[in-house]
């Protein structure tokens, strides 16, 4: 029996641009009911090892099966070639077992060639070349995977493997033309799109030369092609021929996008691994004298039985006590399921913020929170990066290799997860295993250069207010940037009183205040949100009404951003969707004005965001061009969305910080972006550099 699935109808109220994704499940079981259940491809024939053909060829789609699909092999475990030769037990000479390559000839036919261990590559490689010299594209469903794994285990292939061969990734267009579709691996997508039927579950083999494993491997490559093909033309039916989805400048972003993230994939991150060793052993300590100190101070559990009850006891400690001082309490967070009082930092924050530091519960709410930042930090990084994660710490997938962790990054966003999906609703890149972009100052400290000299950390000012400027057309905002005026303080001063500045704790408590609030309306925070986050991250409790004041004054005064971002919402509502330029980055808004309503702090955040994340990408991809045109050894391993480190090569720290300068005020995205809109703004940075 076929079972067919989809959403529950249910879910489209509460997420109605879900329905794109429900449509194309419904046509797919109208498909098989109908008894229409085809699809393009039932076999898959190829020819082992034929030589490039005497035709161009426009777009080569490439896959790869490695070792784990060999039965006399390790299973594969780790997805980075560093990882698989570190913990799965294999040489670089194992790691590609098979090569599928599938393409169109001039009439349209679909041809497929495989690749083999035994047959040897030199033809694939051929084959890869005339593609490159045909100025055609390479074309892979998570692409870095295949290519990271070619270039390690045939590192000949670095020659000629690289920028400027254009490369292209299915599910980059996946998400060009929907987003909330979750279908992402290319088994669940080329079902779905009539491509082709995958049956049964995963099999090994007992050969390179298994002519199943070849049809399987064809089967990839062939459905991947095709796929490409009819989301492409979806995309042109959906958004029109208009949209900058189908531009030169969008394909060409995305593969160079491409190769950015395969050299961060490839360089991976130099840590200081005894400087996290002698971290561990510290927190570690800090961790059981908090138990002991929690113990003998107030018979209180920090953590195994009783630690719950205490948390919560202690919360209940400070509410009583609040209301005993007739204190006004604001609302808490309940546990979603049991509606009990939850211990979460929302709240812990929102009661420190009220009660007198000396009183005996805000005594034990400190300590209750040391404890959890430690085991955060202990938990969720030390250990995983020095011992494993998981249970027993048996998962070695984000622990260290001789220095140096190795990411695995994502080139374009899901709300899903079916293992093969990253990236954030804002488009921004992501990484796991580990999440590098997250890590705590203590752990990113620990960040260091594999070539022993500088390692050189820079970051935009600002660059999101400078993009809403930018996008909004504000003349305040534009004025003020010009003018190199410092936005916090000017704020600041809007939110309490000019006199403000001369305070004692201006920088660190009233200037964090004015960034809270600048940035809190660029997606159209309310009062309470601004409450909660300035006791959250400043330690300061502003009354509702004077927050909304606050809000009311940032209206008044930047009165055309929140003009612009009002068409932004009427345009989600008109078409159901909001289109960046330039790339076409876009998010569905289905479901009518209601909907639009609810989403609305996505609607004004996500183009500020995107563009802002898009600058940024822009820079890296200007740097690691620059460095390879001039030979350098220096590498930039790491994006967290407004900064990035470059490690510097001996001799190499003069170039690097001319680059930076030359760079950063206008890279090639943004000068587009600019030259899109008819107008600029100043981008600005700031570098420091350590071990210098």
């Amino acid at each position: 029996m076929k079972v067919y699935s989809t959403f529950h109808p249910a879910a489209l109220l509460r997420f109605p641009s879900r329905g794109l994704a429900v449509e194309s499940h419904l046509e797919f079981l109208d498909r098989a009911m109908a008894g229409r259940d085809l699809y393009d491809l039932v076999e898959f024939p190829y020819d082992l090892c034929p030589s490039p053909p005497d035709y161009p060829i426009r777009k080569l789609s490439l896959d790869i099966e490695t070792y784990g699909i060999l039965e006399t092999m390790p299973l594969q475990t780790k997805w980075h070639p560093e990882k698989s030769l570190a913990y799965d037990g294999v040489t670089p000479d194992d790691l590609i077992q098979t090569i599928a390559c599938s393409w169109r000839d001039p009439g349209g036919t679909l041809k497929s060639g495989l690749y083999t261990k035994t047959t040897g590559f030199d033809a694939c490689w051929a084959l890869i070349r005339r593609v490159l010299r045909d100025a055609g594209t390479l074309l892979g469903q998570n692409f870095t995977f295949d290519l990271s794994f070619i270039r390690r285990g045939c590192p000949d292939t670095k020659a000629w493997l690289r920028p400027p061969l254009a490369l292209g990734d299915l599910s980059i267009v996946n998400y060009l033309h929907n987003e909330t579709r979750p279908e992402r691996s290319l088994k669940s997508l080329a079902p779905l799109l009539a491509v082709s039927r995958y049956e049964g579950g995963f099999k090994r083999y007992s050969s390179c030369d298994d002519p199943e494993l070849g049809a399987y491997n064809v089967q990839d490559s062939a459905s991947t092609l095709l796929a490409e093909e009819k989301l492409w033309a979806s995309i042109l039916a959906y958004y029109g021929e208009d949209s900058p989805k189908l531009s030169a400048f969008s394909l060409k972003w995305y593969s160079d996008l491409l190769w950015l993230i395969l050299s961060m994939f490839e360089n991976g991150v130099t840590m200081d691994q005894g400087g996290l060793v002698e971290l561990m052993d510290r927190y570690s300590r800090r961790s059981s004298f908090l138990v002991d100190y929690a113990k003998t101070k107030w018979d209180m559990a920090l953590k195994g039985k009783g630690s719950e009850r205490a948390k919560r006891g202690t919360l209940q400690d400070g509410i009583d006590f609040l209301q005993e001082s007739r204190v006004s309490i604001p609302s808490l967070v309940l546990t979603e399921k049991q509606k009990k009082l939850s211990f979460c930092d929302e709240n812990r924050h929102k009661l420190l913020g009220l009660l007198p530091r000396t009183s005996d519960p805000a005594r034990r709410l400190r300590v209750i929170g040391r404890y959890a930042d430690v085991s955060k930090l202990l938990d969720s990084y030390m250990k995983p990066l020095l011992v494993g994660r998981g249970k027993n710490n048996k998962d070695k997938a984000t622990c260290l290799i001789n220095g140096i962790i190795y990411p695995r990054w994502y080139p374009c966003p899901s709300q899903y997860d079916d293992g093969g999906a990253g990236g954030t609703v804002q488009s921004r890149i992501v990484c796991r295993e580990p999440g590098v972009q997250t890590f705590p100052p203590p752990i990113k400290k620990r960040i260091i250069s594999r070539f022993g000299h500088e390692l050189v950390w820079f970051d935009l000012s600002q660059i999101e207010l400078r993009v809403a400027a930018l996008l909004s057309n504000d003349p305040v905002m534009l004025k003020e940037y010009e003018g190199n005026i410092d936005r916090h303080t000017e704020t600041a001063k809007l939110l309490f009183s000019p006199g403000i500045v001369t305070h004692h704790a201006f920088k660190t408590l009233y200037r964090q205040a004015g960034k809270t609030l600048n940035f809190l309306v660029l997606f159209r925070g309310g009062a309470k949100k601004f409450q909660e986050t300035l006791l959250r991250d400043v330690g300061l409790y502003v009354p509702l009404q004077e927050c909304r004041d606050a809000i009311h004054k940032m209206q008044a005064k930047y009165q055309r951003l929140w003009e612009w971002q009002d068409e932004l919402i009427a345009e989600a509502k008109k078409y159901g969707f909001l289109q960046l330029p330039l790339i076409g980055q876009s998010r569905l808004y289905l479901g009518g004005n209601s909907s639009v309503e609810e989403a609305m702090n996505e609607v004004v955040n996500q183009p500020v965001q995107t563009t802002a994340s898009n600058i940024m990408l822009s820079i890296q991809m200007e740097l690691m061009r620059a460095f390879d045109e001039r030979n350098m050894k220096s590498v930039c391993p790491l994006n967290i969305y407004d900064a990035a480190p470059i490690e510097v090569y001996s001799g190499e720290l003069p170039v690097v910080l001319e680059l930076l300068e030359t760079i950063i005020p206008s890279p090639p995205y943004f000068v587009e972006l600019c030259r899109h809109l008819g107008r600029t703004i100043k981008i600005k940075y700031e570098y420091h550099v350590d071990g210098a």
